[in-house]
């Protein structure tokens, strides 16, 4: 799926989307990050936005509790570990 996407700088853009719903396999997670490396390369022209909806049910307490164990995860460079964040 294709979108329009453009700033007021800029003339004309396209936004690839792709979206992914309850995907907790790490096989598939390492492709798909492999594959978006690839087409992006050494492109400085090239955002990639990343939304995760891990929490919505608990306390505000275990959010943030999520939220920090997720960010350790991010800043340690484990994608793996990452996923066990639920």
């Amino acid at each position: 799926m294709k979108s329009r996407l453009c700033a007021p700088s800029v003339s004309a853009c396209t936004l690839p989307s792709v979206l992914i719903t309850a995907w907790s396999d790490w096989e598939r997670t390492a492709r798909l990050a492999r594959a978006l490396h690839d087409a992006i390369g050494a492109r400085r022209d090239v955002l990639v936005v990343v939304s995760s909806d891990m929490n919505h049910y608990e306390s505000e307490a275990v959010t943030a509790d999520k939220d920090a164990l997720a960010l350790d995860r991010i800043i340690a460079g484990d994608g793996e570990g990452l996923l066990d964040v639920t």
